[in-house]
Protein backbone atom coordinates (compact mmCIF):
# COMPACT_ATOMS: atom_id res chain seq x y z
CA UNK A 1 0.00 0.00 0.00
CA UNK A 2 1.30 3.61 -1.09
CA UNK A 3 0.92 5.95 1.59
CA UNK A 4 0.54 9.57 0.20
CA UNK A 5 2.34 12.42 1.75
CA UNK A 6 -0.43 14.49 1.13
CA UNK A 7 -2.39 11.81 2.82
CA UNK A 8 -0.53 12.36 6.24
CA UNK A 9 -0.40 15.64 6.02
CA UNK A 10 -4.00 15.63 6.06
CA UNK A 11 -4.17 13.06 9.00
CA UNK A 12 -1.65 15.49 10.95
CA UNK A 13 -3.90 18.14 10.51
CA UNK A 14 -6.71 16.39 11.39
CA UNK A 15 -5.18 15.62 15.17
CA UNK A 16 -3.99 19.43 15.43
CA UNK A 17 -7.76 20.01 14.48
CA UNK A 18 -9.30 17.99 16.70
CA UNK A 19 -6.95 18.66 19.92
CA UNK A 20 -5.78 15.11 19.92
CA UNK A 21 -2.36 15.13 21.97
CA UNK A 22 -2.86 11.89 23.25
CA UNK A 23 -2.48 10.16 20.09
CA UNK A 24 0.01 12.42 18.83
CA UNK A 25 1.79 11.51 22.42
CA UNK A 26 1.74 8.11 21.20
CA UNK A 27 2.98 8.59 17.55
CA UNK A 28 6.03 10.90 18.73
CA UNK A 29 7.16 8.48 21.34
CA UNK A 30 7.16 5.77 18.73
CA UNK A 31 8.55 8.00 16.22
CA UNK A 32 11.56 8.98 18.82
CA UNK A 33 12.01 5.41 20.22
CA UNK A 34 12.77 4.49 16.53
CA UNK A 35 15.28 6.84 16.42
CA UNK A 36 16.34 6.13 20.40
CA UNK A 37 15.65 2.91 21.20
CA UNK A 38 16.96 3.60 24.59
CA UNK A 39 13.64 5.63 25.32
CA UNK A 40 11.41 4.34 28.10
CA UNK A 41 7.79 5.65 27.41
CA UNK A 42 5.90 7.54 30.60
CA UNK A 43 2.16 7.42 31.16
CA UNK A 44 0.17 10.08 30.05
CA UNK A 45 -0.78 11.96 32.66
CA UNK A 46 1.68 13.23 36.04
CA UNK A 47 4.65 12.43 33.65
CA UNK A 48 7.06 15.19 35.01
CA UNK A 49 7.19 17.26 31.69
CA UNK A 50 8.36 14.01 29.98
CA UNK A 51 6.68 11.87 27.61
CA UNK A 52 9.56 9.39 27.53
CA UNK A 53 12.46 9.79 28.99
CA UNK A 54 15.98 7.41 29.19
CA UNK A 55 18.24 8.20 32.23
CA UNK A 56 22.09 8.31 31.59
CA UNK A 57 22.85 4.47 33.08
CA UNK A 58 20.86 3.17 30.22
CA UNK A 59 21.32 6.18 27.71
CA UNK A 60 23.49 6.16 25.09
CA UNK A 61 26.70 7.91 25.56
CA UNK A 62 25.43 8.14 28.61
CA UNK A 63 23.44 11.12 28.83
CA UNK A 64 19.93 11.65 29.77
CA UNK A 65 17.47 12.26 26.96
CA UNK A 66 13.73 12.87 27.33
CA UNK A 67 10.82 13.47 25.01
CA UNK A 68 8.53 15.89 25.23
CA UNK A 69 5.40 16.42 22.43
CA UNK A 70 2.84 18.92 21.64
CA UNK A 71 0.73 19.61 18.78
CA UNK A 72 1.40 23.13 19.99
CA UNK A 73 4.80 23.61 18.26
CA UNK A 74 6.16 26.91 19.95
CA UNK A 75 9.20 28.05 21.85
CA UNK A 76 7.15 29.35 24.76
CA UNK A 77 5.49 25.43 24.91
CA UNK A 78 9.09 23.48 24.67
CA UNK A 79 10.72 26.17 27.58
CA UNK A 80 7.01 25.14 29.78
CA UNK A 81 8.45 21.68 29.05
CA UNK A 82 11.79 21.96 29.76
CA UNK A 83 11.32 23.61 32.70
CA UNK A 84 8.93 21.02 34.36
CA UNK A 85 11.51 18.18 33.10
CA UNK A 86 14.47 19.79 34.54
CA UNK A 87 12.26 20.17 37.95
CA UNK A 88 11.81 16.05 37.85
CA UNK A 89 14.27 15.07 35.94
CA UNK A 90 17.77 16.43 37.34
CA UNK A 91 19.97 14.66 35.17
CA UNK A 92 18.46 15.52 31.72
CA UNK A 93 20.67 16.45 28.99
CA UNK A 94 18.89 16.19 26.11
CA UNK A 95 15.26 17.39 25.30
CA UNK A 96 13.47 15.92 21.88
CA UNK A 97 10.54 17.58 21.17
CA UNK A 98 8.28 16.60 18.77
CA UNK A 99 5.71 18.26 17.28
CA UNK A 100 3.49 18.23 13.84
CA UNK A 101 4.20 21.91 12.63
CA UNK A 102 6.65 23.23 10.47
CA UNK A 103 10.00 24.64 12.19
CA UNK A 104 12.61 25.30 10.54
CA UNK A 105 16.09 24.77 10.41
CA UNK A 106 16.85 28.51 11.40
CA UNK A 107 14.20 28.38 14.08
CA UNK A 108 15.37 25.49 15.53
CA UNK A 109 18.91 26.40 15.80
CA UNK A 110 17.88 29.62 17.59
CA UNK A 111 15.03 28.24 19.63
CA UNK A 112 17.91 25.80 20.97
CA UNK A 113 20.09 28.57 21.79
CA UNK A 114 17.32 29.81 24.09
CA UNK A 115 16.65 26.78 25.72
CA UNK A 116 20.66 26.00 26.05
CA UNK A 117 21.26 29.08 27.78
CA UNK A 118 18.22 28.94 30.06
CA UNK A 119 18.11 25.33 30.92
CA UNK A 120 21.25 23.75 30.24
CA UNK A 121 19.87 21.41 27.68
CA UNK A 122 20.49 20.36 24.04
CA UNK A 123 17.71 20.47 22.09
CA UNK A 124 16.45 17.88 19.35
CA UNK A 125 13.38 19.68 17.26
CA UNK A 126 11.55 16.38 15.48
CA UNK A 127 8.68 18.35 13.51
CA UNK A 128 6.16 17.89 10.25
CA UNK A 129 8.68 17.33 7.91
CA UNK A 130 10.40 14.25 9.75
CA UNK A 131 7.45 12.71 10.67
CA UNK A 132 5.87 12.86 7.25
CA UNK A 133 9.05 11.36 5.66
CA UNK A 134 9.30 8.52 8.73
CA UNK A 135 5.30 7.95 8.41
CA UNK A 136 5.81 6.92 4.74
CA UNK A 137 7.78 4.32 5.16
CA UNK A 138 6.76 1.15 4.66
CA UNK A 139 7.38 -0.13 8.22
CA UNK A 140 5.47 2.40 9.73
CA UNK A 141 2.43 2.00 7.46
CA UNK A 142 0.73 0.83 10.14
CA UNK A 143 1.37 3.79 12.47
CA UNK A 144 -0.38 5.87 9.88
CA UNK A 145 -3.18 3.76 9.75
CA UNK A 146 -4.32 4.61 13.22
CA UNK A 147 -4.42 8.39 12.42
CA UNK A 148 -7.89 10.63 12.44
CA UNK A 149 -8.65 11.37 9.02
CA UNK A 150 -6.32 8.98 7.37
CA UNK A 151 -8.99 8.04 4.61
CA UNK A 152 -7.81 4.16 5.04
CA UNK A 153 -7.93 3.90 9.39
CA UNK A 154 -10.67 1.95 10.75
CA UNK A 155 -12.44 4.98 12.57
CA UNK A 156 -13.06 6.98 9.24
CA UNK A 157 -14.42 3.98 7.39
CA UNK A 158 -16.46 2.73 9.79
CA UNK A 159 -17.85 6.48 10.24
CA UNK A 160 -18.25 7.17 6.46
CA UNK A 161 -20.16 3.30 6.55
CA UNK A 162 -22.27 4.69 8.86
CA UNK A 163 -23.53 7.47 6.42
CA UNK A 164 -22.73 10.07 8.86
CA UNK A 165 -19.53 11.52 6.20
CA UNK A 166 -17.39 12.25 9.01
CA UNK A 167 -14.10 13.17 8.96
CA UNK A 168 -13.46 12.93 12.57
CA UNK A 169 -14.65 11.30 15.43
CA UNK A 170 -15.61 12.36 19.10
CA UNK A 171 -12.70 11.59 21.46
CA UNK A 172 -9.84 13.44 20.51
CA UNK A 173 -7.33 10.61 20.15
CA UNK A 174 -8.67 8.05 22.69
CA UNK A 175 -10.24 4.59 22.29
CA UNK A 176 -13.92 5.01 21.07
CA UNK A 177 -15.00 2.14 23.45
CA UNK A 178 -14.61 4.66 26.78
CA UNK A 179 -15.30 7.67 25.08
CA UNK A 180 -19.06 7.41 23.71
CA UNK A 181 -22.15 6.21 24.89
CA UNK A 182 -23.80 3.27 24.06
CA UNK A 183 -25.90 3.67 21.13
CA UNK A 184 -24.17 6.71 20.63
CA UNK A 185 -22.19 7.61 17.41
CA UNK A 186 -18.52 8.20 17.46
CA UNK A 187 -18.58 10.50 14.28
CA UNK A 188 -18.43 13.95 14.04
CA UNK A 189 -19.50 15.52 11.13
CA UNK A 190 -17.72 17.94 9.50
Amino acid sequence: MTILRTDISRALDELINNEAGTSFQALAVVLAKQKWPDLIASEWHNDGGLDAYAPASLAEGKKAKGVASSITGTLGKIKDDAKWAKENYQELEVLIFVTPRKITVSTAKKWAEKVHEEFSLTLYIISLEDIITSLTLPSNASLYGTLPGNPRSYRTRRCRAAGEGAQSYRGGGRDLARTTAPGESACRTA
